[in-house]
């Protein structure tokens, strides 16, 4: 499957594309490293997801199954510590409605994947 390639690609060169797009973002509101780098990820892709499109090749597709997987891990660790942030999830829901509108019908075998960790670093 050549889109959960390049999604996972896209993955494990986020930090890569953060550098590139000096991206900087005020993650105070959590105290836990790994959640803050999970937020910082989710909040690159949500407000870079138009310039990245324009400038690298990676299609909107890509960047909403990535997001999916980044808000996916927040969720994970935010029950992992037992924070609770309905909003979040909420948001990540939500995140599956625009897939289908922008994307067309929505891959749930990817999306079970990445829930399974099948997809990963």
């Amino acid at each position: 499957m050549k889109e959960c390639v390049l999604i996972q690609q896209l993955i494990t060169n986020i930090t890569h594309l953060e550098k590139v797009y000096q991206f900087q973002t005020d993650d105070s509101a959590y105290d836990d490293e790994i959640l803050k780098l999970y937020y910082r990820h989710c909040k690159f892709l949500s407000d870079y997801q138009t310039q990245i499109i324009n400038e690298s090749g990676i299609t909107k597709k890509e960047i909403l199954y990535s997001l999916y997987y980044w808000g996916h891990r927040f969720i994970e660790r935010s029950n992992a510590i037992s924070l609770l942030d309905a909003g979040f999830e909420q948001w990540h829901f939500s995140l599956i409605e625009k897939i289908e509108s922008s994307c067309g019908a929505v891959d749930f075998t990817l999306l079970e994947k990445i829930d399974k960790k099948e997809v990963q670093l």
